[in-house]
């Protein structure tokens, strides 16, 4: 009996660390995905673009900060992190204007995440293109 108690502890002291790292990745998950949000919502425009993936760096910044594009609100409708998958997808409306028109249009941002380790701070980068705000 005591032989199986033995084995039984480092077992489960393995597998509750593994939760553990789960659980941290996906609590950064979620924080990356609001902090994007909410700095493309204060025109944080620089700060923001650390969290978007080389590949949509380009179009990331057409948008956001050729021209005079306002965002006035912002809600996270979804949001999911897939830890194990390294992958997490956020549905997010935005509701913008473009001076000097004071009309405001709401759009939603389905947006894409994956996890990359080496990716410093919190791995977590979105991956695909922001809509387009200037329809």
């Amino acid at each position: 009996m005591n032989l199986k108690r033995s084995l039984l502890l480092p077992g489960l002291l393995m597998l509750l660390s593994g939760c553990q790292h789960l659980s941290a990745k996906g609590d950064q998950c979620e924080q990356s995905i609001r902090a994007y949000n909410r700095m493309v919502r204060w025109q944080e425009y620089e700060a923001a673009e650390k969290a978007v993936a080389p590949p949509v760096l380009d179009k990331y910044r057409k948008t956001f900060t050729d021209g005079d594009l306002k965002i006035a609100d912002y809600r996270i409708k979804s949001l999911t992190c897939n830890v194990e998958k390294n992958a997490a997808e956020a549905v997010v409306e935005f509701d913008y204007y473009l001076p000097p028109s004071l009309s405001v249009k709401t759009i939603e941002d389905t947006q894409k995440w994956r996890h990359f380790p080496d990716a410093i701070p919190g791995g977590w980068r979105l991956v695909t293109p922001p809509p387009d705000l200037r329809k």
